[in-house]
């Protein structure tokens, strides 16, 4: 019985990229992008967004967090603007979360979120190899 090496070779290679691509697939709902010299990630939707997050969270030095309600359900949809310390908008995402990263130069920042005509800020002070999380939280649903 002769063996057709280029079969078995076809159906491992598929078989493997079967695999990669189901390992890779959460990333794909994830959203890279840039605003000017601002880098950002935009997704988390369920453990394997966030966790796919979480592998590169390194390349970004600022973690904003979105949830809402008395059981901190995480959430998106959020209106999310930057601004400098001069209030000049450097950064702004008209729908975020439930997990933003983004890369900021060092500096003073204030983050304006709304979810459901509530808005909240907070401000952060990067300094050069620093990284931070904010969280945002809505109380009963926005």
């Amino acid at each position: 019985m002769q063996v057709d090496h280029s079969r078995i070779a076809f159906a491992f290679a598929a078989g493997a990229l079967s695999l990669v691509a189901s390992i890779a697939m959460p990333a794909d709902h994830v959203v890279r992008g840039r605003e000017g010299a601002i880098a950002y990630l935009n997704g988390g939707v369920g453990k394997d967004e966030r966790a796919a997050m979480d592998r590169v969270a390194g390349h970004y030095n600022l973690r904003l967090t979105f949830s809402e309600r008395d059981d901190s359900e995480m959430v998106a949809g959020v209106h999310l603007r930057v601004l400098d310390e001069s209030g000049h908008r450097v950064f702004a995402l008209a729908d975020a979360g439930p997990v933003t990263s983004l890369r900021l130069p060092p500096g003073r920042y204030e983050v304006v979120t709304a979810l459901g005509g509530k808005t909240e800020r907070q401000d952060v002070v990067l300094a050069e190899g620093e990284k931070k999380v904010l969280g945002f939280h809505w109380k009963h649903g926005g």
